[in-house]
């Protein structure tokens, strides 16, 4: 018999009619199919292999017995074994553990985006914030200097004179701080 060792992972629990088939041809087989078939004990129908079905009904087309396949299956139940798993390979086990723990990483990454956006933005305001008190603090010193300056002058002329003479105060006054005023924007333009 030319197909009788195929392999095919299908187990069938017999029908009785099957059963009254299968010990009626019992005595026709051969010997390896006999010592295969004293494993199963027919009477309590176990699930027998698909591939001794099939060797039956050919046996029993090679005896003038027209039976078809889908008349033998009548009533039996039929039962897939389960496939061996082989054992994953450690190199990709360690790799899709890799992978699982990056995609983990960047769905982390983009669930606190937002989060991590308000940290940058309260960094950012903390240094636009000491930007402008620099700022601040460089156009109050031009003042400052300039309105000291201002004073100064128009003090030391009036102390150094007898008489007030307003008019050369004012101008001494603004001359020292029109000055100093150069001097500071240049200074300020240069650190720019």
């Amino acid at each position: 018999m030319n197909g009788y060792k195929e392999d095919i992972n299908l187990l069938i629990k017999p029908s009785k009619k099957l059963v009254e088939k299968m010990t009626i041809l019992q005595d026709l087989c051969t010997l390896e199919v006999k010592n295969e078939m004293s494993c199963y004990k027919l009477k309590e129908r176990p699930p027998i292999p698909f591939r001794l079905i099939k060797y039956f009904l050919q046996l029993s087309s090679e005896h003038d017995d027209k039976t078809y396949l889908h008349e033998m299956m009548e009533g039996c139940e039929v039962f897939l074994r389960s496939p061996e798993i082989p054992p994953r390979n450690p190199e990709l086990e360690a790799r899709i553990q890799h992978l699982l723990a990056e995609q983990a990483e960047n769905e982390y990454r983009q669930m606190t985006y937002n989060v991590r956006q308000e940290e940058k933005t309260t960094m950012k305001l903390c240094s636009e914030a000491k930007v402008v008190r620099a700022e601040v603090m460089g156009v109050l010193n031009f003042i400052l200097s300039v309105a000291g300056t201002f004073v100064f002058g128009y003090k030391a002329v009036e102390y150094s004179l007898e008489l007030p003479a307003v008019p050369l105060q004012v101008l001494v006054g603004t001359t020292m701080a029109s000055v100093v005023a150069l001097a500071e924007i240049y200074f300020l333009l240069k650190s720019l």
